[in-house]
C-alpha cells in the first residue's frame, strides 16, 4: 500500500469504530421516539453542524455549486440516506433486530455485484476480503433460524442503493471538500426523511419525552458528523469496494460497545466470527485500490 492508501485505511477503520455505535444509539433513540423522526432529525441537525464546519474551513465564505455538483449531491442523498433508511426502519417493525443486523450485511454483496459496472474489477483479494468479512459478520450475528417476511426482504434490499450512492459520493468528493458534500446530502436527506415522517408518523409526536432529543443530538454529532466526515475522507483515498469492506467491520465494534454500555455478553460463536472478519480485513487491506475512470 502507498501512503494515501494507508491513511485511507486508518481513517475508515476509525469510521468503523464509530459506526459500531450506530445500533447502540439507535436502540436508545427509537425506543423513545418514532424511528424516521429520530433519524431525520439527527441528519438535519448534523447538516447544520457540518454547515458551520464548512463555513469555517472556507474562511466564512458561502459555498457555491455547479449544476452537476448539485445533481451528484442530491443523488448521493437519495441513494445513501432516504431510500435505505426508509426501507430499514419500515422493515425493522416486522422482524427481529438480529435478523435486521444480519441482513444489512448484504451491502458487501451488492457492492461486489455492482461496482464492476462503475469500473472496479473483481479480483481474488477483493472476493477473499469481502467474503471473509461477510461470513464473519454472519457468524457473529446469526443466533438461530431465520423466518423471512416482508420486513426481512425490505431490510435485505435497503443496502442495494448504497453502491450507487457511494459511486455518486466518490465523484463529488473529487470536486468538493468532504464537509461540503456532507452538508449537501444531509440537508436534502434530513428534509426528505422528516417529510416522510410527518406524513406517516405525525400521530405519534405527542408521546415523545423531552430527553429523547438528547439522543438525536448525540447521534448527530458522533455518527452523522464525525463519522461521516471520516467516511468521505476515506472514500476519497480508496476505491468503493475496499472502503465498504473495511467499514463492514462495524459489527465487531458493536459487540464491544454492547458489552460496555448495555451489559450484554459475548459468545464463543461471536468470537469465531470476529476472527473470520479479521482474516477478511487482512485480505481487504493488502489489496491495492483501483483508480476509477472520470465520470
Amino acid at each position: 500500500m502507498n501512503k494515501a492508501e494507508k491513511l485511507g485505511t486508518i481513517i475508515l477503520f476509525a469510521y468503523a469504530v464509530i459506526g459500531g455505535l450506530f445500533p447502540i444509539f439507535g436502540k436508545l433513540g427509537v425506543s423513545n421516539m418514532p424511528a424516521l423522526l429520530y433519524i431525520g432529525s439527527s441528519v438535519l441537525v448534523s447538516a447544520g453542524l457540518v454547515f458551520i464546519i464548512d463555513l469555517w474551513q472556507r474562511g466564512w465564505r458561502l459555498p457555491t455549486f455547479t449544476r452537476k455538483q448539485l445533481k451528484l449531491g442530491l443523488l448521493n442523498s437519495v441513494f445513501n440516506l432516504m431510500i435505505p433508511y426508509c426501507l430499514y426502519f419500515i422493515g425493522a417493525q416486522y422482524t427481529s433486530s438480529i435478523n435486521g443486523a444480519l441482513l444489512l450485511r448484504s451491502e458487501i454483496l451488492f457492492t461486489i455485484l455492482l461496482t464492476p459496472l462503475f469500473g472496479e474489477p473483481t479480483t481474488k483479494n477483493k472476493l477473499l476480503g469481502a467474503g471473509g468479512i461477510l461470513i464473519g459478520s454472519i457468524v457473529v450475528l446469526y443466533q438461530g433460524g431465520l423466518n423471512f417476511n416482508i420486513g426481512d426482504i425490505l431490510i435485505f434490499l435497503a443496502p442495494l442503493s448504497f453502491p450507487i450512492g457511494n459511486w455518486y459520493g466518490k465523484r463529488i468528493v473529487g470536486e468538493l471538500p468532504p464537509s461540503t458534500v456532507l452538508f449537501m446530502r444531509s440537508a436534502a436527506g434530513g428534509a426528505g426523511l422528516l417529510l416522510i415522517s410527518l406524513v406517516f408518523e405525525h400521530q405519534l409526536y405527542s408521546s415523545i419525552p423531552g430527553f429523547a432529543w438528547y439522543y438525536v443530538l448525540l447521534n448527530a454529532i458522533v455518527i452523522m458528523v464525525i463519522g461521516k466526515l471520516l467516511w468521505f475522507h476515506g472514500l476519497k483515498l480508496l476505491d468503493i469496494s475496499k472502503a465498504v469492506s473495511i467499514v463492514n467491520m462495524e459489527p465487531l465494534f458493536t459487540i464491544l460497545f454492547a458489552l460496555a454500555i448495555l451489559g450484554e455478553t459475548v459468545t464463543g460463536q461471536q468470537l469465531i466470527g470476529i476472527a473470520i472478519m479479521l482474516v477478511g480485513l487482512y485480505f481487504t487491506v493488502r489489496r491495492k485500490s483501483v483508480t476509477l475512470p472520470p465520470i
